[in-house]
């Protein structure tokens, strides 16, 4: 097949890519890099800064390739409906276009949306929008409650041929749409990971990458940090890193026995895969609703919530007990061979399209 994968901001489609290349398809991966992240790509489609010149020329240019140059694919698949500009960008004909000239169109329910805020939010018992609106968005609505975006979550929706969640979160966001499918996990390509679990050292290094902070929770987990810190001077070391591009943040994690990835979503993502496939110990969401969604048994996720109480007494636990820590480092990289690796992933993505 001829697929093209549209978006990245995590690694989820450059692992898809390798996974269906390594299947006999001839794929192309284009994406912006995601801004800091530096996502590798084949094909840039983002603008070079955020002057209005470059952003004005970006529009043109993302406009022109997808008229003219996406023709001919068997799939084309979208990682969110917000890949096509919301405003200022004629949404209608793009998506006639890409019909017309293509296969069939996929939507990944992947990352926030509209149907997401609008539908997970009172589903859940937690989650991270009241942390977004407060934190990442100083106190201002989030652009994907607004009308006009959930008008274009909507479109975008109703025109493809599919809609496939990748986690329990966003199923939940999609489960009254007539289009959505069953959950395919997450992939991670191991051709890229190198796992070497830390040997045992005196202090045991927690860490946490400081991105989207209200997304991810990230003022339980510093509180969390400061108490553990203040009560494990001399046995623990916690780091709390700012944003750092893909490849930088790899080599960081390197030498980390734990991350503490996010405690406002109910199931884990393409960080926490990258953690345990790389032998650390992970803390990150991994609800029973989220794990039984995803049908991965013995997943050796640590699931911490939105209370700092909660998490300082799952760290204490790894403190204290120290086998339970190299036991949960030498299942992560097999449970990530087992339920996410890419290959097996790209199967079921190939399935499920050719069934839809």
């Amino acid at each position: 097949m001829r697929v093209l994968l549209l978006g990245d901001f995590s690694g989820f489609h450059s692992a898809l890519a390798a996974g269906l290349r390594a299947l006999g398809n001839y794929v192309t991966l284009a994406s912006s890099g995601d801004g800091w992240k530096r996502m590798p790509t084949e094909m840039h489609i983002g603008p070079k800064s955020n002057s209005v010149y470059d952003r004005i020329r970006w529009r043109i240019d993302y406009y022109n390739f997808l008229i003219n140059d996406v023709v001919g694919y068997d799939i084309v698949q979208l990682i969110n409906p917000f890949v096509l500009p919301c405003r200022l960008f004629p949404v209608n004909k793009i998506i006639s276009s890409l019909k017309r000239s293509n296969g069939k169109i996929f939507l990944s329910a992947c990352g926030s949306d509209s149907f997401y805020w609008a539908n997970a939010a009172p589903a859940l018992p937690y989650g991270p929008f009241d942390d977004v609106i407060q934190i990442d968005n100083d106190a201002h609505e989030s652009f994907y409650q607004t009308p006009r975006a959930l008008a274009h979550n909507r479109l975008l929706a109703d025109s493809v041929n599919g809609i496939i969640p990748v986690m329990y979160d966003y199923q939940l966001s999609y489960r009254d749409h007539p289009k959505v499918g069953p959950i395919i996990p997450l992939p991670l390509n191991l051709s890229d990971i190198n796992s070497t679990p830390l040997e045992k050292t005196e202090n045991l290094v927690f860490f946490h990458g400081l991105s989207r902070p209200g997304f991810k929770g990230s003022r339980y987990i510093e509180r969390a940090f400061q108490i553990i810190s203040n009560r494990y001077p001399s046995q623990v070391k916690c780091i709390i890193s700012t944003p750092k591009p893909y490849r930088e943040y790899l080599k960081l994690v390197e030498d980390v026995h734990v991350i503490v990835d996010q405690v406002n979503s109910f199931s884990y993502g393409m960080n926490a895969l990258l953690g345990l496939a790389m032998g650390k110990v992970v803390m990150s969401g991994a609800e029973p609703e989220a794990i039984r969604a995803l049908n991965v048994p013995d997943c050796p996720i640590i699931n911490i919530r939105p209370s700092v109480e909660w998490i300082v007494q799952e760290m204490e636990i790894l403190i204290n007990k120290r086998s339970k820590m190299s036991m949960l480092q030498s299942m992560g990289p097999n449970f990530v061979r087992l339920h996410h690796e890419a290959t097996l992933i790209a199967s079921r993505y190939q399935n499920s399209w050719l069934s839809a």
